[in-house]
């Protein structure tokens, strides 16, 4: 069960009295009955019919009927609604075909929340800075990731230029994104080093894109400090394999130097 909703006593009751009733498997029940069919469901005298699980729950509130509607888009299962009332089927008759009238229309809006919420839950678990910027180059939106590579709450860095979020920048080194995508430029990569509050100073690469139609500035960043540090300590060892050293020759008697 994802969510549920009851404006009477007898759905208030029914709720209650199952609500520790939270899942079905395929073919079990109503909700599994509908996800096996993937066809409108509508059973009556719930307190009597042998294959609804919550049929005690059912007859001490006095639930009579429940409707099961798959959820399907794109060919795709992607979940059941239930709808359950005091009164029989042929007194929900009308209210029955509304109903099943607005399942596509249900169904669409069903799948998009479904993927609004799992790409906000990338968005914030995502191992890099990604950002929203709006075309007055300020921050509507940033992930976990960003706060911490800021140092900043989200509170703090919501309304803020980008540039005014990374204090240590000079005014050389802050970047004007407005002025970057300027020239018909639907992306730019750039880079910013600036000191954290710990002493140490932190690479980020940043990679920006334009969205002319929705006016936003979609935006990542990446810390990139310690393959600076390793590709630095790469660079001395290699240099220093380049000295070479004196060497004595014994059988000739002489001392060169081997590079």
């Amino acid at each position: 069960r994802i969510t549920h909703f009851t404006r009477d006593k007898v759905g208030n009751d029914f709720y209650e009295a199952s609500k520790q009733t939270d899942s079905f498997n395929f073919g079990e029940g109503l909700p599994g009955t509908v996800w096996e069919k993937e066809e409108v469901v509508t059973w009556e005298n719930l307190g009597q019919n042998e294959l609804f699980i919550r049929r005690k729950e059912a007859k001490h509130s006095k639930m009579q009927t429940m409707l099961g509607i798959p959820l399907i888009y794109a060919k795709q299962m992607i979940g059941v609604l239930t709808l359950g009332s005091h009164k029989n089927q042929f007194e929900l008759k009308l209210s029955l075909e509304i109903i099943k009238g607005i399942q596509h229309s249900l169904s669409s809006k069903v799948y998009w929340k479904k993927m609004a919420s799992e790409l906000d839950m990338t968005f914030q678990l995502a191992p890099e800075l990604i950002g929203i910027i709006n075309l007055e180059g300020k921050f509507i939106r940033i992930n976990a990731t960003g706060c911490s590579l800021l140092e900043k709450s989200e509170k703090e860095i919501i309304g803020r230029e980008l540039a005014d979020c990374i204090p240590s920048l000079t005014p050389e080194t802050k970047p004007d994104l407005l002025k970057l995508l300027s020239l018909n430029q639907k992306s730019h990569h750039f880079s910013t080093r600036h000191q954290a509050t710990n002493g140490e100073f932190r690479l980020l690469e940043w990679h920006c894109v334009l969205e002319q139609d929705q006016e936003l500035i979609f935006i990542t960043a990446k810390d990139t400090s310690l393959q600076k540090k390793m590709q630095e300590l790469l660079d001395d060892a290699t240099a220093l394999s380049k000295i070479g050293g004196w060497e004595i020759d014994l059988v000739n008697n002489r001392v060169f130097w081997s590079p």
